[in-house]
């Protein structure tokens, strides 16, 4: 391990909630602000946002820049290769993956996934097997593994979701499930935003808990309650 980097695609075009990375979640702070607020204490030398090239997109720069993070920009369909040209413009080995419609991730699961990231090229909680809940994915892999799939992705579904093309081709001794301290939960309802729906879900978890600083445990936790609370 040389250069660990956490990298955040993000984009401001989306088909089912236009914007959703920018829609308030905690005062005065968007989407997109909490999770870079959160994802701080988490152990990784750069963190850097991938954005796509286009004027809609300029506030993330500002918004990344604003945080103290790098901004790296480029195709907004070939999300792999944005990725790529992005981990070498810092020299990242190995890459932590999270996405921007994922506020809530834990910044110490993704320590402990960087720390157990021995011995393989990928390692994730949600690929193959999803042992956290929809909201707190984490994806690692090795440097030589994205720019093995860089080269030999050629569908566009491969080139916009970054990681298939790693865990479907990568032999099985190379790849990793991630279990949590404790085992995994389950969680029916999505904590990631795609929908009005999710966006209202996860800003009613970070009002009840009233802070930032909270754990994935925690927030599953309140959006049990919450969850209980409407069914009742």
């Amino acid at each position: 391990m040389n250069r660990v980097a956490i990298i955040v695609q993000a984009r401001v075009g989306s088909s089912r909630l236009p914007g959703k990375v920018l829609k308030p979640l905690h005062g005065s702070m968007c989407v997109l602000d909490v999770l870079i607020s959160r994802l701080w204490p988490a152990d990784a030398i750069d963190r850097i946002l991938t954005i796509p090239h286009g004027a809609a997109d300029d506030e993330l720069v500002c918004l990344a820049e604003n945080a103290c993070w790098h901004a790296w920009r480029g195709s907004e369909q070939d999300v792999l290769g944005r990725y790529c040209d992005t981990a070498r413009a810092v020299d990242a080995d190995p890459i932590v993956r999270v996405t921007s419609d994922c506020p809530l991730v834990d910044p110490y699961v993704i320590s402990d996934c960087i720390f157990q990231f021995t011995g393989c090229d990928y390692l994730s909680n949600c690929h193959p097997t999803r042992t956290m809940p929809r909201g707190f994915e984490v994806e690692v892999f090795s440097r030589a593994a994205l720019e093995w799939a860089n080269f030999s992705a050629r569908s566009d579904s491969d080139r916009e979701h970054v990681t298939p093309w790693l865990y479907n081709n990568l032999p099985a001794s190379r790849v990793k499930t991630y279990t949590p301290p404790d085992g995994p939960v389950e969680f029916p309802h999505n904590l990631s935003i795609d929908t009005q729906e999710d966006l209202d879900r996860v800003a009613a978890v970070v009002a009840k808990l009233g802070r930032l600083d909270f754990t994935w445990r925690e927030a599953v936790a309140a959006a049990h309650e919450l969850a209980d609370k409407e069914s009742s």
